[in-house]
């Protein structure tokens, strides 16, 4: 799976570009403060490490990175977002920082070639996560790491967050934004297992969404 074909595929990139015309781009100030998602990242990094980042949008994860690893790849299937992620890139000059339209299965990308994947609010957003985490397991080196942090919107949540997944349902079924899955967490612990991704920690980030940060270590 190479392309975008898929028309499911096609009306995702269209959002996502229409998306990015209003997402804010990286910034020399917004460099300096981590989120709470990337200060329990970086102690998972080294210097020496090749890092995948699965769903860049702008590429303010990875410019924030740059400097705690080797090099870091960015892809997006929004050709917006990447012009937007590279436009950043090259203004701080992140030499070790690249991006690329592309999907995580696309054939540039070669087996065994990262130490980590970074998944970050992406996988409540795929119509086949199973067959992504499978991927994601051969793009990891032995022992790889895979970084992720979820809204698990299968989990009972707060009030005012169920009422709105009613409308985010509704307007899914209705094809007028992409897929969006309810997991729940030991939904989405199961499946890295069953890809040869054991999970060494998860901890839920946000309570009203049930976001859970987990990382997992490909095992086979």
């Amino acid at each position: 799976m190479t392309g975008f074909s898929d028309p499911r595929r096609s009306r995702a990139e269209k959002f996502w570009d229409m998306l990015a015309r209003n997402w804010d781009k990286p910034t020399a100030e917004s460099g300096q403060t981590d989120t709470k998602v990337l200060a329990k990242t970086r102690p998972y990094l080294k210097a020496t490490d090749t890092v995948l980042d699965y769903g860049c949008a702008m590429g303010s994860v990875d410019l924030k990175l740059a400097t705690a690893v080797k090099a870091i790849h960015g892809i997006d299937i929004s050709s917006r977002m990447i012009a937007g992620a590279r436009e950043a890139a090259d203004a701080r000059e992140a030499a070790n920082v690249s991006f690329e339209k592309a999907t995580v299965f696309d054939e540039s990308l070669e087996r065994e070639s990262f130490d980590v994947v970074l998944a970050l609010n992406i996988f409540h957003l795929l119509d086949d996560t199973p067959k992504a985490l499978l991927r994601i397991g051969e793009l990891l080196k032995p022992e790889g790491l895979l970084i992720s942090a979820t809204p698990c919107l299968g989990e009972r949540g707060t009030v005012p967050v169920r009422s709105v997944m009613l409308l985010v349902s509704l307007a899914s079924r209705l094809r007028l934004i992409p897929y969006v899955r309810r997991w729940k967490i030991g939904e989405l612990r199961e499946s890295m297992g069953a890809a040869g991704l054991a999970t060494i920690e998860i901890e839920e980030l946000v309570h009203s969404t049930s976001e859970y940060f987990v990382v997992a270590r490909k095992t086979q």
